[in-house]
């Protein structure tokens, strides 16, 4: 029994905010694929479906929305469409993919119903939901699980545009990158960076099995486009290249440097400050970060690729939203 009306139930349906588990037979269940002992996975449902006996049923009641998506033409954010891939200029404030409440506001939803005819599309990389930018879908399996290959092996070349609050020195920017989990409050995974250093004590240099990954871009540009009376109000428009591919590497990394990007209220709270131990001073429990911004200044701007036998690829975003 629900106390939610037929036409609502419809509704989520349709955006993709309910799942069904179904019972194994015995033997069966795998406790790395159902957290639930003897049933199988959920599988999202998008139209009515009979439930069996001892079947249970998830409804996300209130889906996250992002509305961006209901408001856009896609057809006119498809860069560049080749027999293996879509080149999409994703706009920011809106996720790359469905969401665990939300299957049809994302961007890869919305390109393949509203300009592609409903072809099924596969992802590469994505960007963050407040990120902008070049987002290079497959067109099928093969094509995505080559890219995906070029990508671990690190022979992708992507450059990001940014907005930051400060002047941003050229070359390489190195630090040590650690994401958290268990935690709770405005982030759920908090992640943190030390100074860079080859050999220390939470190098994976010295311990292979430290929890301290290596971050490294390189800054190409960075030109002044704004001078205000107190120098701290700067900003400046700077390209990156991605050297590692770490979660919310270039907002981190810009943050400690002093020079966060432009709304950025996510890390602007932690701007200039480093993660130095356990008696870090400004480590003081949860609420570290700030709340997740609906768009920053930040945007992927250009991504080239080599696949083996099938050529060459290069996909430009072109003017970015803040200008």
């Amino acid at each position: 029994a629900t106390d939610l009306s037929l036409s609502l139930i419809d509704e989520l349906l349709a955006f993709g905010a309910v799942y069904l588990a179904v019972p194994l037979a015995e033997g069966k269940w795998r406790p790395e694929t159902s957290k639930v002992e003897g049933m199988s996975k959920a599988v999202r449902v998008t139209k009515d479906s009979p439930v069996p006996k001892l079947g249970y049923v998830r409804v996300h009641v209130n889906p996250r929305r992002h509305v961006r998506a209901t408001t856009e033409n896609w057809k006119s954010h498809v860069i560049n469409v080749t027999d293996d891939f879509v080149a999409v200029n994703k706009p920011a404030g809106v996720p790359t993919v469905p969401t665990v409440d939300n299957l049809v506001e994302s961007t890869l939803f919305k390109i393949s119903h509203e300009a592609m005819d409903g072809a099924p599309l596969f992802v590469t990389s994505r960007l963050d939901a407040c990120t902008s930018g070049v987002v290079v879908l497959g067109r099928s399996t093969a094509a995505a699980s080559a890219l995906n290959k070029v990508i671990r092996e690190q022979k992708q070349t992507k450059v990001y545009r940014l907005l930051c609050q400060g002047d941003v020195p050229l070359g390489l920017l190195r630090h040590r990158y650690r994401k958290l989990r268990g935690r709770t409050g405005p982030s759920i995974k908090p992640t943190l960076l030390r100074n860079y250093a080859e050999n220390s004590d939470y190098s994976v240099a010295t311990y292979p099995s430290s929890p301290w990954q290596h971050a490294e871009l390189e800054v190409l540009t960075c030109t002044p486009v704004f001078t205000a009376h107190d120098s701290s109000n700067d900003l400046y428009e700077c390209e990156v290249r991605l050297v590692t591919g770490r979660t919310h590497q270039i907002r981190l990394q810009l943050a400690a440097l002093g020079t966060p990007l432009v709304g950025d209220s996510r890390y602007q709270p932690v701007t200039g400050l480093l993660d130095e131990g356990p008696h870090t001073p400004w480590k003081t429990g949860e609420g570290w970060f700030g709340e997740d911004p609906e768009r920053i200044c930040l945007q992927s701007s250009r991504v080239a690729f080599s696949l083996e036998g099938g050529g060459d690829f290069v996909f430009e975003a072109g003017t970015p939203w803040w200008r």
